[in-house]
């Protein structure tokens, strides 16, 4: 049965509402009713719900053909096609992260160390296959930690009392214990 012609009255009102001229241009040439007759015809399966959800994800820059309209109502028929909602992150995991952050922080690492470490992950087996490719790319482009003067110039840090106040380094330590997550 073809969806009803009031319904299909008031989407052609919102997308010539959305897009204009660009909506009218579709159908140059083609009698208004022929058009109508097609949509009521081709959507005929969809939802009321479906049709909110392709009224409210329409593509900003083209008008969709009736085709297109359609795949947008079926989308929100089938939540297989819809991105599942992540879980909350638990209170146990937060901590976790906050600790890897306090631990980042605290225990900065030069490039150098940073390298030596890569590289004793990569030699033992412990390193992810994303690790072992940073760590092939780094060592093919001479980034080894210790670069020389040639590769990076003669730079010299400013010192810390030397800059700014906003731009000054403050060292910050993480509470984990204690902290009131959600």
């Amino acid at each position: 049965m073809a969806l009803h012609r009031r319904f299909v009255d008031e989407i052609h009102a919102r997308l010539l509402v959305r897009y204009g001229s660009k909506w009218l241009n579709l159908w140059t040439g083609v009698p208004e009713e022929a058009v109508k007759a097609d949509w009521s015809e081709q959507l005929a399966a969809v939802t009321p719900a479906g049709v909110r959800f392709a009224l409210d994800n329409l593509p900003d820059e083209y008008p969709p053909t009736v085709g297109v309209f359609k795949a947008l109502c079926l989308t929100q028929q089938r939540p297989e096609l819809q991105a599942p909602a992540l879980p909350a992150p638990s209170r146990d995991g937060l901590k976790r992260i906050a600790r890897e952050l306090q631990a980042a922080h605290i225990d900065r690492e030069s490039p150098g160390q940073f390298m030596a470490r890569l590289q004793g992950d990569v030699e033992a087996g412990r390193a992810s296959q994303a690790r072992i490719d940073h760590y092939r790319i780094a060592v093919a482009n001479g980034y080894y930690g210790g670069a020389s003067v040639e590769q990076i110039g003669d730079f010299r840090p400013i010192a810390n009392d030397s800059l700014p106040p906003a731009m000054r380094q403050r060292e910050t330590h993480y509470e984990t214990e204690g902290m009131d997550y959600p």
